[in-house]
């Protein structure tokens, strides 16, 4: 079952991918456990949003907002990964301050 959902902060604002009809979002999760130093890792996990799914996502969701992202992983032609959206939710307003990728 390729079924992934992660819960972040938006990192950037969503742009489109030219000649495509998907937006890009990259969001930061923070990991729940410690590295060696003590400190939460965060990964920062880039995701594709076909623009008809919500666009009302597209136009209100900034930099520092936090979002639950429900989706599955594609791998490309060139093998990296992708994730791909079928459904976000906002989740509250935040502040960009923690989101410096």
């Amino acid at each position: 079952m390729n079924f992934f959902t992660i819960v972040g902060r938006l990192c950037k604002e969503p742009r489109q991918i030219e000649n495509t009809r998907y937006f890009e979002i990259v969001v930061a999760v923070n990991r729940q456990f410690r590295n060696e130093y003590g400190l939460y890792e965060t990964d920062f996990i880039p995701v594709l949003i076909d623009k008809t799914m919500n666009n009302a996502f597209i136009e209100y969701c900034f930099k520092g907002d936090i979002v639950a992202v429900k989706g599955r992983v594609e791998k490309e032609a060139n093998g990296e990964l992708k994730m791909i959206a079928e459904k976000i939710t906002f989740l509250a307003k935040g502040s960009d301050k923690q989101c410096n990728n």
